[in-house]
């Protein structure tokens, strides 16, 4: 078993607690969960680089979309401020149009 599955079940935990919290739409919980399972999956695809045969552009690639996640995870959980909206829809376009 490599080492980057051991966050794997966390992952999945905090998957259900979403689940859950989503369903009675708790947006605090949320806030704190959703970009944690994304910090997590960072550290799952950090933990990939020890695995030998691995791709360094394809991993830097999925990093690099995380890293755009993360910052998407923590502007969007609160969508109905209309300044952070601009302000996301500000900072994702230019990288988009790339």
């Amino acid at each position: 078993m490599g080492i980057y599955l051991i966050p794997v079940p966390f992952i999945v935990v905090l998957i259900v607690f979403y689940k859950i919290y989503r369903d009675k739409n708790d947006l605090k919980k949320i806030a704190v969960i959703q970009p944690l399972i994304t910090c997590i999956s960072v550290v799952v695809c950090l933990l990939s680089y020890f695995t030998p045969g691995f791709n360094l552009t394809y991993t830097g690639l999925v990093l690099a979309g995380l890293a755009l996640s993360i910052v998407a995870d923590v502007i969007f959980i609160d969508v109905k401020d209309p300044k952070k909206l601009a302000i996301a829809l500000g900072l994702l376009l230019p990288v988009l149009r790339r």
